[in-house]
């Protein structure tokens, strides 16, 4: 399994969710988050204040294949976009309820 995490400027969060729900995905996070950077990296005057950008961080979790082809569909169209691709392994834990007598 592959985490994909995509970062993405927060004003294409509904573009790219579109994107995605015509592509046939529709298993996937969106967590709004906020990038910092020094102010000569910002781009407006709010941003320079703030010192971040509103940006959006969507995860997959999805095999190798799907994770190469959600990756080629996010960077066609919004190639400002970063994709980062992590190798993980899912833990799923069974607790057994302890005996109260």
């Amino acid at each position: 399994m592959v985490m994909l995490d995509i970062h993405i400027k927060s004003i294409f969060k509904d573009n790219i969710v579109d994107l995605f729900l015509e592509h046939g995905y529709n298993d996937f996070f969106y967590i709004d988050s906020q990038k910092y950077a020094s102010k000569t990296l910002l781009a407006s005057d709010k941003e320079r204040v703030s010192g971040r950008q509103e940006f959006a961080l969507i995860k997959f979790y999805v095999d190798e294949v799907e994770a190469q082809n959600v990756a080629a569909l996010v960077l066609k169209h919004f190639e400002h976009a970063k994709v980062y691709k992590i190798e993980c392994s899912c833990v799923i834990c069974h607790f057994e309820p302890k005996n109260t007598n």
